[in-house]
């Protein structure tokens, strides 16, 4: 502890420092967590035809803009602002076909 710190500001860094760590490995969690259902939905995708395959294309793009709006907020969301409208229109797409294709 510095001599011009109170023990109660440098416990409340510490604090600070444990609350950002633990914000990180959340934030990695989750990622890893939407990056693995996506990745088994475009599996299940892949082995059905018609109507269900269009269905879970959908589901496992909306994942992915999910996942790609999460990394945004953790990435770019402590910093300032967020522009949210490319994340937005990829929600709105009518069609997996128009969704931007998922990051690798």
């Amino acid at each position: 502890m510095q001599a011009d710190q109170s023990p109660r500001e440098d416990g409340v860094s510490a604090s600070v420092c444990e609350d950002c760590s633990l914000l990180v490995e959340a934030d990695h969690r989750i990622a890893n967590h939407l990056a693995m259902l996506g990745g088994y939905v475009r599996l299940k995708a892949a082995g059905v035809s018609g109507e269900g395959r269009l269905l879970l294309e959908t589901i496992g793009a909306q994942v992915d803009a999910v996942s790609r709006l999460h990394r945004a907020l953790a990435t770019h969301g402590q910093h300032g602002a967020v522009d949210l409208s490319e994340h937005l229109r990829a929600i709105c797409a009518p069609s997996p076909r128009d969704w931007p294709a998922p990051p690798r």
